[in-house]
């Protein structure tokens, strides 16, 4: 589903709904005075568009995506949100780090797929990565 603005607006992933929307009266309150939301700053008033991708465009599970995007004529922005995420260690902070990029890569790859209709070349170099091993020797740059 896509939604149209051309105003400012806070963009939140609505725990009860479990999907990406603007702020409104009857939506994303709670998160919203919780502080769990991402601004947009429109000053030229230009129209966007918020399209909501985890449980909208995509609902399969299985696939590895992010919560929402927006985008404009020049430019298209993924957003993941991790609001629940907090921890004051730094292993679980990393964790929730990568689980985020993961599924930011995911819609890349998602997205490639589908403009070209076959596997994308970042899943193939992502593959390649994945079975090479890097070493290195102390003092060394790879």
């Amino acid at each position: 589903m896509t939604l149209l603005s051309t105003s400012d607006e806070h963009i939140v992933d609505a725990d009860v709904q479990k999907v990406s929307g603007f702020v409104t009266a009857t939506f994303g309150q709670a998160e919203e005075s919780a502080g769990k939301y991402f601004a947009v700053e429109n000053p030229t008033g230009q129209p966007y568009a918020l399209l909501q991708i985890d449980n909208g465009i995509i609902k399969s599970s299985a696939t590895k995506k992010c919560d929402c995007a927006i985008a404009n004529s020049a430019s298209l922005s993924f957003i993941e949100f991790k609001a629940n995420a907090y921890s004051s260690n730094a292993s679980t902070i990393q964790k929730n780090y990568r689980k985020a990029i993961e599924q930011l890569y995911g819609e890349l790859i998602e997205l490639c797929e589908l403009a070209s209709g076959e596997p994308s070349s970042l899943e193939l170099s992502r593959a390649r990565a994945k079975s090479t091993k890097l070493t290195s020797k102390p003092n060394q740059t790879i």
